[in-house]
């Protein structure tokens, strides 16, 4: 017995694998202006990862051992293969540049995710190992309903996004152990004008020019493939024209690790006091964080284009504003409020957050700018910066502000299916899952308008389906 009707999406694909389930819009078009001229005929892939929201959760650790391109007449691209160990939860708000590699041209039709060692942090407990069931020890085939064509010179970017609230299912068994299902939506992208979002990463500052540096990354950023394309290749993507200075001091063996980026009248800088700081303020060795957009130019190759540059230890804190900027400030001055924080972090109790004219506030998921007027009391945020234990309460500087969505009543959820797979062989089809599209007021201090969102729902066995003429 069928318990909802499954219709054909032209527009995107649910698919289950393993407990993981990927959505999104999988044709290939477009073309980038960057080409890997002398290697013959190939493409980048760049893998981008993010995640929502898990208010259960304070930490939710996964590792990655493996993304692999595969296809039918070529052998498997090995974009990543080894141990990375990330917080998903701390992907909230960014797109974490998890690796680039050069692939052949050509026709892709699925994709192979390997996880590993889930580990999930509550404020009462941690819930790991032998209490975790991996289904099917975290490997996953997605197949690519449409398939991924790869062109000669061509940048797809395939972005990985977990939402952690809705779609991470924590099922208690019969024997007492706990199975992880996390749920991801792939969208494959191409041309960075397309990406909407910042990428984050993470490092030491190896070496500064002009209007740029370069950070060095414990794990790599590049990926030579393994089917004939490598760094020793001409103009391959680590000898990429303007990628690395011929003075940077870093030989071949490190280029894998480094990236450039490109500071402009744009970017914000802040300290390792929690300080706005300047250019000047960068020093070779220094641990930072840099958001922006992943770009390309004929100067510094594939970069990021910084908007927010965090220079040493960054606290990242979760809670709600308790009491809101006073409704007199000028804002082109630092302003406070009061923040509440979220049991189980480093920090407890009550904070005083100051925020600069140059602090980075942005609305999670739609990475919408805004203004210090929108930060109300109620309002959940995630905060990075740095603490000062020296008053009462202790002050946090803030420099990146991340507003969190009002939570949404489900029950109330309204709206039009827009996926769901309509072949019984799609494993997504057993999964009883859909997307479906939402459309909401928001509305701010400055008026209304209508948006959009795609919710994946998830129908239960047991679930109740009626007819409906709302």
């Amino acid at each position: 017995m069928k318990i909802f009707p499954f219709l054909k999406s032209k527009f995107s694909l649910i698919f289950l694998g393993l407990g993981l389930i990927f959505g999104g819009f999988m044709t290939a078009c477009g073309s980038d202006s960057g080409n890997g001229g002398g290697i013959g005929s190939t493409g980048k892939v760049a893998i981008l990862i993010t995640d929502g929201p898990a208010p259960e959760f304070i930490q939710v650790n996964v590792t990655i051992n493996e993304v692999t391109l595969l296809s039918d007449d070529k052998p498997p691209v090995n974009l990543f293969v080894g141990e990375r160990r990330i917080d998903l939860l701390k992907l909230q708000g960014d797109d974490d540049l998890f690796v680039v590699g050069w692939v052949r041209t050509g026709f892709y039709n699925k994709i192979r995710l390997r996880i590993s060692d889930p580990e999930l942090i509550t404020p009462e407990k941690k819930i790991s190992g032998s209490d975790i069931q991996l289904v099917a020890n975290g490997k996953l085939d997605l197949v690519l309903k449409n398939g991924l064509y790869i062109g000669d010179g061509e940048t797809s970017v395939i972005h990985l996004d977990l939402d952690a609230e809705k779609s991470i299912h924590i099922h208690k068994t019969g024997s007492g152990k706990y199975k992880f299902r996390p749920v991801v939506f792939v969208k494959v992208l191409h041309g960075f004008d397309t990406l909407p979002r910042f990428v984050a990463v993470e490092g030491t500052i190896d070496s500064i020019h002009d209007h740029f540096f370069t950070i060095q990354r414990d794990s790599p950023f590049f990926k030579d493939s393994e089917d004939g394309v490598s760094s020793s290749d001409e103009d391959s993507f680590s000898m990429d024209k303007g990628f690395f200075d011929d003075d940077s001091g870093s030989d071949d063996s490190d280029r894998n690790h480094l990236i450039d980026v490109a500071v402009t009248g744009d970017t914000q800088i802040f300290l390792a006091d929690g300080l706005p700081g300047n250019f000047g303020s960068l020093k070779t060795g220094e641990k930072v964080v840099a958001r922006g957009l992943l770009d390309r130019n004929e100067e510094l190759g594939l970069h990021i284009q910084a908007k927010l540059i965090q220079i040493g230890d960054v606290l990242r804190l979760y809670g709600v504003i308790t009491e809101e900027i006073p409704s007199n400030g000028s804002g082109d001055q630092p302003e406070e409020f009061k923040f509440s924080l979220d049991a189980g972090q480093r920090v407890s109790g009550e904070l005083l957050v100051r925020i600069y004219p140059e602090t980075r506030i942005i609305e999670v998921g739609t990475h919408r700018l805004l203004g210090p007027d929108e930060l109300k009391k109620g309002k959940r945020l995630i905060i990075e910066g740095v603490i000062d234990l020296g008053q009462e309460p202790d002050l946090f500087q803030a420099a990146l502000i991340i507003v969190k969505p009002s939570v949404v009543d489900p029950n109330q959820i309204k709206g039009i299916i827009e996926d769901i797979p309509d072949d019984p062989s799609d494993p997504g089809y057993g999964n009883r899952t859909f997307d479906l599209l939402e459309e909401k007021q928001h509305c701010t201090p400055s008026g209304c308008s209508e948006i959009t969102q795609i919710v994946p729902v998830h129908v239960i066995e047991d679930a109740v389906i009626l007819p409906s003429t709302i």
